[in-house]
Order: C-alpha cells, then sequence, then structure tokens
C-alpha cells in the first residue's frame, strides 16, 4: 500500500490518558494549517457498550496540524487507554463519519435538525462540503461506496468483515416498508428497547419477542449509513423480507437512503448467542471468534 505525508492528529490538545473517554474525528492535510479544536460534544455512554468506560464521554472534531508519514487510506485509527481517534484525509468523509458519530451517540437526546443548527457555522463546522458531495450521490454510488469501503476495512485486517464477504451469502437487501408491512415494523419500534450504539443487542431482542409471527427475521452485515460516511458492520431486523432499523435514531425506520447488505441468521442461533451473551454481539461467531472480536475494540 502506497504512503502520504498528511497533517498529524499527534496528541496535541487531546490527552491519551485522560479520564474521561474522547472520541476525536480528526481531519488533516497539509491545506488545514494549525491544529485546532472545532466542536466538542458531551456524548453518552450505555452501560453495555464494551467500547467506553466511565459515565463521561465527548466526541471532539478537530483539523490540522504537524505532518507525518501514514498509509495512504481514507481512513487511519489511532487508540489510548481513554481515546479513539480516527483520522480522515476528504473533508466531506470526515464531515459525513462525524454526523454519523453524533447520531449513534446523542441521536436518543435530540434530533437531527437541532444537532444540525447548534453545530453548523457559528461554531466553526461548515458542512456544505458535505452537502454538496452528499447530494451528488446516486443509488448506484452508494452501493459500489459501500463494497469499496467493506473492501477497506479488510484490507485493514477486519476479519469479521471479511468473513461476512467471503463465508456468508450475503446480498443487498430490500427496503421501502409500506403497508401491513410496516405497521408490523412500528410495533415493533414502539414494544423493544431501542439502544443506539448496541444495533445486535437490540435487534436479537426484537428477532425474539416477535418471533411467533413468522414475519420477522434477525439480519447481520455491513451498512453504508444515510450519511455514506464509512462501512458499519451492523444487525438490523426485517419483516416480511424488508429492512427495518431499530437502532440509528436519525434513519428512517425502513432505513432509506442506506445501503444494507447482509445475511439472515436462524432465530434458534440468536437465541443461544443470547443465552451465553447479555451484550450480545455478532451471532455467527463461535466462543473464540467472540473474544478475539472483543479484543480488536
Amino acid at each position: 500500500m502506497s504512503e502520504k505525508t498528511i497533517a498529524n492528529a499527534g496528541i496535541q490538545g487531546v490527552d491519551s490518558q485522560t479520564d474521561e473517554h474522547v472520541m476525536q474525528v480528526h481531519l488533516t492535510g497539509p491545506e488545514y494549517g494549525e491544529f485546532e479544536f472545532v466542536v466538542e460534544v458531551e456524548v453518552d455512554v450505555d452501560e453495555l457498550d464494551g467500547q467506553m468506560d466511565g459515565e463521561n464521554a465527548s466526541l471532539i472534531f478537530t483539523k490540522g496540524g504537524d505532518t507525518i508519514t501514514i498509509p495512504e487510506d481514507t481512513f487511519a485509527y489511532q487508540t489510548g487507554e481513554n481515546l479513539s481517534r480516527t483520522i480522515i484525509t476528504d473533508e466531506p468523509t470526515a464531515l459525513s463519519y462525524f454526523l454519523f458519530a453524533l447520531e449513534t451517540r446523542i441521536g436518543g437526546r435530540y434530533t437531527e435538525e437541532d444537532v444540525i443548527d447548534s453545530i453548523d457555522i457559528p461554531d466553526g463546522l461548515d458542512l456544505t462540503p458535505f452537502y454538496e458531495w452528499h447530494s451528488e450521490l446516486s443509488p448506484t454510488d452508494r452501493r459500489l461506496r459501500l463494497i469499496d469501503l467493506w473492501e477497506e476495512r479488510i484490507e485493514r485486517g477486519d476479519w469479521l468483515s471479511e468473513k461476512y464477504m467471503d463465508e456468508w451469502d450475503t446480498e443487498f437487501r430490500q427496503t421501502g416498508l409500506s403497508g401491513d408491512t410496516r405497521a408490523l415494523a412500528e410495533k415493533i419500534a414502539e414494544s423493544v428497547e431501542r439502544r443506539p450504539t448496541l444495533c445486535y443487542w437490540t435487534a436479537q431482542h426484537a428477532a425474539m419477542e416477535f418471533q411467533d409471527t413468522g414475519r420477522v427475521e434477525y439480519v447481520e452485515g455491513l451498512v453504508l449509513p444515510k450519511q455514506a460516511s464509512h462501512a458499519v458492520r451492523h444487525a438490523w431486523i426485517e419483516v416480511d423480507g424488508q429492512v427495518v432499523e431499530l437502532t440509528w435514531p436519525w434513519h428512517d425506520l425502513d432505513g432509506s437512503g442506506a445501503v444494507y447488505q447482509g445475511v439472515s441468521i436462524p432465530i434458534n442461533v440468536v437465541r443461544k448467542q443470547r443465552e451465553n451473551h447479555e451484550q450480545g454481539g455478532p451471532a455467527i461467531l463461535n466462543e473464540k471468534g467472540k473474544r478475539l472480536m472483543n479484543l480488536m475494540l
């Protein structure tokens, strides 16, 4: 893989040993000048979320800095004891990634419109490059982007994404609920606890709760969210073969705007997974695989 010189997120201005967990999205490149904080938001921590400890956490958007050389990827990741940093070299992608992080971390408290109004230009975060890029993405563009970003995950060593692509019969899933199908989907959404950072936990619970209808399936795979930010390992349910998005609060219930590719997992496999793991997790994995995935989070 080739390399390129980009701006360094470093740890300047961000203490990797802080008691508060910090999620940092950093836009990097020589054109962005000196390192600067752009936005900082207090975010939610779910007690079952194994990626964060404690009660206090924040999501920050930064840009600029000194230069270093890293692999020429859209994304690069760095972690510390209480720090998760994503370095992104493309401005629309960095903004879309930050918006998706906001959705999953504070979307249960605030609407998308309120958040966009509060973090836009007055606080230094100009979303214009995101809007312009996002508006030009066709449905075909989104599908191709999902596959490209999925392959990037595999190149970076994401073996679970590789299992989904190479060992399971994944396929693009149908979105667009209507009529009686939407009615049942809405009933499920009102009846189950929806936890924005716990897709496996939420979808497994819903699938088991409504399995007697004979119309509900549990599905795992990768998704390109409506922000088109990155390929996300995800779980959801389907009613009558149509996507029902239970965990991402700024997405419509039918997942419109997102691209889903996955495989249906038998409910008996899901039930066994839930019996052994309160937090949930990918139902396709055996015990060794679950332990390995937890180490990689």
